[in-house]
């Protein structure tokens, strides 16, 4: 038996529309093994069937890849909340494709199972940090192309996980099929001094030149007290949607705790710190970087 450890993720940090993205220490946990039939185990009933996507994914991989397929026994243990903008989908991918790569033990290289999760989830903004760890930027051209970027230990994170969630498809209906050249220009100026100010850590900065045109402005009227919040927060912090939400993400510098208080009751507060490992697997009582 093999246990996975896979990172939740949040993607796109504002203005990385679909290509960045950081793992952080909130995790999905998998015990797998092959089997004589599927076996989902720990799951919820209404994912212990053939679509349940980790599932999907590993046969996936083992048909695209290894021309081949087989049955897997997997023990869910699951703590990445589902459909909240934090990754859930894509630990399962991430895990599902992984599976195969370790149970059978082939010389193909792990950037072949790469592609396959990111073909299962269409873009490789949450993959790749979900996989790889840490902080994350991805393009997706001839191949699939993923480099780690610096992120100042003076930043702190902390998740605002609502107990409502938000449709990936409806966040992504909302946006408009154009945008004007200001937009563009305004959201691509912004990208860049933002990674500045996330390696060197410079919160004040950060708070002013962190100005997305591409989603947000249109994501966050589906986030009911996302507005509210970020006038809470702003002395403090930058608030930003954690992939399409409903999950929020507080990127600070400062002791929040004097305003935790005036968060609403159905808004889980969770601090949250970068994943550097990624995907790992249990060797005795540590856990071990899978690349």
């Amino acid at each position: 038996m093999i246990t996975l450890r896979i990172p939740a993720t949040s993607a796109n940090i504002g203005v990385g529309f679909d290509c960045l993205g950081i793992a952080f220490d909130l995790y999905n946990y998998f015990d797998i093994e092959l089997s004589q039939q599927d076996e989902l185990l720990q799951v919820e009933q209404q994912f212990q069937n053939k679509d349940n996507l980790f599932l999907k994914s590993y046969h996936y991989a083992n048909q695209k890849l290894l021309q081949m397929d087989d049955h897997i026994r997997v023990t869910f243990d699951i703590h990445v909340p589902i459909s909240r903008g934090l990754g859930s989908s894509a630990t399962l991918i991430v895990g599902g494709v992984l599976a195969s790569y370790l149970l059978h033990k082939h010389q193909i290289p792990l950037h072949e199972f790469f592609k396959c999760m990111v073909e299962l989830e269409g873009h490789p903004d949450n993959i790749a940090p979900c996989l790889y760890g840490g902080f994350q930027t991805s393009i997706m051209k001839d191949d699939i192309y993923t480099f780690s970027l610096p992120v100042s230990q003076k930043l702190q994170f902390l998740a605002l996980i609502p107990n409502y969630q938000t449709s990936t498809a409806q966040a992504r209906k909302v946006l408009p099929n154009q945008y004007s050249k200001a937009d563009v220009c305004t959201t691509l100026a912004s990208l860049s001094a933002t990674l500045h100010c996330l390696a060197v850590g410079d919160m004040d900065k950060l708070k002013k030149v962190l100005d997305d045109r591409i989603h947000e402005p249109y994501r966050k009227q589906l986030i009911a007290d996302f507005t509210s919040l970020e006038t809470l927060l702003s002395p403090i912090g930058k608030l930003i949607i954690s992939g399409s939400g409903s999950t929020m993400l507080l990127i600070h510098s400062d002791n929040p705790n004097h305003l935790l208080n005036q968060i609403p009751s159905h808004i889980n507060v969770l601090p949250l710190q970068i994943d550097f490992l990624g995907s790992a697997i249990k060797e005795g009582t540590s856990w071990t970087k899978i690349i």
